[in-house]
């Protein structure tokens, strides 16, 4: 369960980073500068995904690093494009928050005995 809710809690910073980059870059829209940070965790959490469980703490460590995830890059979008992304991924912040609820519901109910 705990490898689960750290998994959870780094969904989360990454939505979040997600969500942040994108509101920076709708409030940078009007001034006409197109030059975004993104961030770019594939690697890592391809890596996380065939390590060993010694392996996943450093890996995740890795992944809060976010300064060495990010990297300039000049793109053009819409503003109605940014802001449907900004939807999406506020969709699947809520979600993961609901799913952490969830699962730290169930362990008090295993912790309490079935008793609230």
């Amino acid at each position: 369960m705990n490898d689960a809710i750290e998994v959870t809690r780094l969904a989360l910073t990454m939505a979040r980073l997600e969500q942040q980059n994108l509101a920076e870059r709708i409030a940078k829209f009007q001034t006409g500068v197109h030059s975004v940070e993104q961030y770019n965790f594939s690697p890592l959490l391809s890596r996380l995904q065939q390590a060993s469980p010694e392996q996943r703490a450093v890996i995740a460590r890795q992944l809060t690093d976010v300064d060495n995830q990010r990297h300039t890059v000049v793109e053009e979008a819409q503003l109605d494009e940014l802001v449907a992304r900004s939807t999406m991924v506020s969709g699947k912040f809520n979600s993961l928050v609901e799913g952490l609820n969830r699962q730290l519901g169930l362990m008090s109910l295993v912790l309490n005995g079935g008793k609230r």
